[in-house]
């Protein structure tokens, strides 16, 4: 059965691996998914490009020239971009993969890899950020809907209206079912 990787349709990924060969045949394979790749070739290269763009989804192997992979995995926590990041890498033992996901990398494929398993897992960290996304606007609109105060503070189950000057219990069962 072959995938039909719908959220790779249109998503923005950045691909940073210095073999030019792995590059593009990751590129390849993903664009004909529907993603648009962008190729970085060093970590150096990458931090420029992440400077100027932003990505849905980063690739990057970890033995790059110039800057090295885990600092572009590091760099992207500290500043808190959430961009899912999965690393790809020959170096593959289970302290590499502890340390890279304790950094922040979302997930981390050992090389030799298979592209179509490469994909489902870029699908996955895209869905996920889709439903993270998702979950943070719905609570951010359930907020300014459920309560349509403008200067309101929240106590237990109390909610106070300073411009209306009313205090309110929060019927919180009909509001969180």
């Amino acid at each position: 059965m072959a995938a039909d990787f719908k959220l790779l349709h249109d998503a923005h990924i950045l691909v940073v691996e210095d073999d030019a060969d792995i590059n593009s045949v990751v590129c390849e394979y993903l664009s004909n998914h529907g993603a648009c790749c962008i190729s970085a070739y060093s970590g150096t290269e990458a931090q420029l490009v992440l400077k100027n763009e932003k990505f849905d989804l980063i690739i990057s192997d970890l033995m790059l020239p110039g800057t090295a992979g885990e600092s572009i995995v590091s760099q992207q926590r500290h500043s808190g971009d959430n961009t899912p990041v999965i690393v790809i890498s020959a170096r593959n033992t289970a302290d590499d993969m502890i340390d890279l996901l304790s950094m922040g990398a979302d997930d981390y494929v050992a090389k030799p890899f298979d592209l179509g398993v490469l994909a489902a897992r870029a699908e996955a960290q895209l869905r996920k950020k889709a439903l993270i996304s998702s979950a943070s606007a719905a609570d951010k609109n359930d907020l300014s809907q459920s309560h349509n105060f403008s200067h309101a503070a929240t106590f237990g189950k109390w909610i106070i209206d300073s411009d209306a000057m009313t205090l309110s219990v929060i019927d919180y069962e009909n509001n969180h079912a």
